[in-house]
């Protein structure tokens, strides 16, 4: 979670490909419907990956660990997006 009342998810895999980009769901919908998961552009976004570990540091960065590459290469990376100005300009990893 990052804040109070948000979500990231970032990459994983899916129609038998890897991904590297970025959802937001914004809990808090002020009771105009449910939640609902949009795309949160974002520059520099690593490569794709699966089975990385992931982490919220100091309530608005995305920290992202490692993980298997599209080569099934192990990746040994770090990357932060801090998405605290999200709104006010894209975001960059």
């Amino acid at each position: 979670a990052v804040g109070d009342s948000s979500v990231l998810l970032f990459g994983g895999c899916g129609n038998g490909k890897l991904y590297n980009d970025t959802h937001l769901l914004d809990l808090d919908s002020g009771g105009a419907g449910p939640p609902t998961w949009r795309p949160l552009p974002a520059m520099h976004a690593p490569t794709e990956r699966v089975w990385h570990a992931a982490c919220v540091a100091e309530g608005t960065k995305l920290v992202v660990f490692g993980g298997c590459g599209k080569a099934g290469e192990l990746l040994n990376d770090m990357h932060i997006l801090d998405v605290a100005a999200e709104g006010e300009c894209v975001p960059c990893w």
